[in-house]
């Protein structure tokens, strides 16, 4: 959590052989102590002093949500309470079984919110996709078209949402059971997941209602990714996706089983794949929360109409997150605010052996004007991140960069490392941030921008400086043997 320096842990189990213990029996299991599988705590790290004992708290929520919380769906949400500095009053929003909860990270108090429609479990072992959609002042939700378990949800950089793997039935985990064995005594533990869902579907939020799912022209992939699936957004704008080992242990195909263990790994390629990509030029290595503006360019003759282009171009922060199991955690997409310049720009070049003057024009070129992040580190904390130019729902190769005026120290603890990001100050006199006005080109049938007299006159206040220092876990993996879908 940002605005509190800290991380929050939340959820998991305290065994391995998990298999029988999603639920915990009334009878048996007080749900707190270790009689129950469920890890009913949320521990803050470092050790906050006023929570509990070393950073360990019970959560009521997650007690009363039994067994039912071993990937509990956690975001951390802005402040309530409004102004520049709100970032200050942390809560997360936590939902597990089929209930959900707002935690005031200060005071622990827990506030409940209503019960998912029908009481229909989305945590695991159902493991419903969760993604929070783009923080973007135009998105909705509509109601899915088709049944999917066990899918995985990515954030595109257009902005779509891919949902991909999964099956049609079953859940996580695995059974001693099979489709012909019902006693338990399975010599292997095999999951449940059955009937591969195929093809991937995209979600578009920015259409209308009813036309918002699409599957049209979405390849099948041969390979079934079930309980153990992964899928992640790499900077180019593909999808690698791996994994699936469907039980306990590896099942080759010699052992006669249904959905054996697959090593192998393939690229998901979205629908703006093989489209004209575009190559921005001034892309920082930094940004921070507030402060002035900075500005990006594409070059001039990339569009035969630019005016459209700009009009047409956004600028996007993706973390792409942590996928495992067929979930995938810390997803984000943030869409900064921007504006652009169209024009014929003339510049003199002079040589010192003679005295003459040629005039070059940059016809077309695009200037755009960027926003740093909003003052509040709720939103977005301190870390790395992908920066994607949209032009046309196409976006550019993404640029990985680190979101806060930062060093990092690196320090190893058991299992991880850890890296701290720390948030320089700034002026707190700011508020807000003054971006050109879109301007146009008459080259190209607009308004004469020509006359560059009000370049300018952009005010250079940035966001207040509702800067905070984060806590940030990464992890690193490789993946082997990429085959193409």
């Amino acid at each position: 959590m940002a605005a509190m320096r800290e991380i929050v842990i939340v959820g998991g189990m305290r065994y391995i052989n998990h298999s029988d213990k999603w639920f915990s029996n009334p009878a048996s299991r007080d749900g707190v102590s270790q009689h129950s599988n469920a890890e009913n705590m949320l521990e803050f790290w470092p050790p906050r002093p006023t929570a509990g004992t070393n950073g360990i708290m019970p959560s009521p929520f997650l007690i009363k949500a039994g067994g039912l919380n071993t990937y509990a769906h956690t975001f951390l949400m802005p402040s309530g309470k409004g102004g520049c500095r709100a970032n200050k009053d942390s809560q997360l929003f936590m939902n597990a079984n089929y209930s959900s909860v707002l935690v005031d990270t200060n005071t622990f108090q827990e506030t409940a919110l209503p019960d998912d429609p029908n009481q229909i479990v989305r945590v695991y072992p159902a493991s419903a996709g969760v993604a929070m959609l783009p923080l973007t002042p135009e998105n909705n939700t509509r109601r899915m078209t088709r049944c999917w378990a066990r899918a995985l949800w990515v954030i595109l950089p257009d902005g779509t949402y891919l949902m991909i793997n999964g099956v049609r039935m079953g859940t996580a985990g695995y059974t001693t059971d099979t489709p012909t064995v019902k006693t338990g005594r399975s010599p292997k533990c095999h999951s449940t997941c059955r009937s591969p869902r195929t093809p991937s579907a995209i979600y578009n939020p920015s259409k209308p209602k009813g036309s918002r799912w699409s599957s049209d022209g979405l390849k099948t992939s041969a390979i079934p990714h079930l309980y153990h699936s992964t899928a992640i957004l790499i900077p180019d704008g593909r999808v690698l996706v791996a994994g699936s080992n469907p039980g306990a242990d590896v099942s080759l195909k010699a052992d006669n089983i249904l959905y054996p263990t697959t090593y192998d790994a393939e690229y998901f390629y979205p629908p703006y794949w093989g489209k004209k990509r575009l190559e921005p030029s001034g892309v920082p290595k930094t940004l921070t929360y507030g402060g002035a503006y900075f500005q990006l360019t594409l070059a001039a003759g990339a569009y035969t109409d630019p005016n459209t282009a700009a009009a047409k171009t956004k600028v996007v922060l993706i973390c792409p997150g942590f996928t495992t199991h067929a979930l995938t955690m810390g997803q984000c997409y943030l869409q900064l605010t921007s504006t652009y310049q169209v024009r014929v720009s003339v510049f003199i070049l002079r040589r010192a052996d003679i005295d003459a003057r040629v005039k070059v024009a940059e016809v077309g070129k695009i200037t755009l004007t960027v926003s740093q992040l909003p003052p509040n580190a709720n939103l977005f904390t301190p870390g790395p991140y992908i920066i994607f130019v949209i032009v046309d729902s196409v976006p550019s190769v993404g640029t990985h960069l680190i979101v806060g005026s930062v060093f990092l120290s690196f320090c190893f603890v058991p299992s991880m490392l850890t890296c701290l990001y720390r948030q320089a100050e700034s002026p707190k006199d700011q508020c807000s941030t003054v971006l050109h006005v879109s301007v146009q080109s008459t080259k190209f049938g607009a308004t004469d921008l020509s006359d560059t007299s009000n370049a300018d006159k952009t005010g250079a206040a940035g966001h207040r400086a509702c800067l905070w220092s984060g806590l940030a876990v990464g992890t690193f993996a490789a993946a082997a043997a990429l085959f193409v879908l």
